[in-house]
């Protein structure tokens, strides 16, 4: 099984983007996991997940950055 999202109208009128991922490196690590977002329509959802994907890419950034300078090219301490 692949990521899948889904849309789901709730019973206030607004709108839930659920989308189901795995969280493992590979096919045999780890498991699913499944991400609800909520907003009055469609695009709000979108929004709100991609700030969701863009959080996760900064955080993602900022531990590369802090991991070089644990390398043989670094200073072998934190700074």
């Amino acid at each position: 099984m692949r990521n899948s999202s889904s849309w789901f109208r709730n019973t206030d009128q607004g709108v839930t983007l659920t989308v189901i991922r795995r969280t493992g490196r590979d096919q045999f690590a780890g498991g699913w996991e499944e991400l609800h977002f909520d907003g009055m329509d469609e695009a709000e959802c979108e929004a709100a997940y991609g700030d969701y994907c863009q959080q996760g890419q900064e955080r993602s950034v900022r531990q590369a950055e802090r991991r070089a300078r644990w390398g043989p090219l670094g200073t072998g301490r934190m700074t």
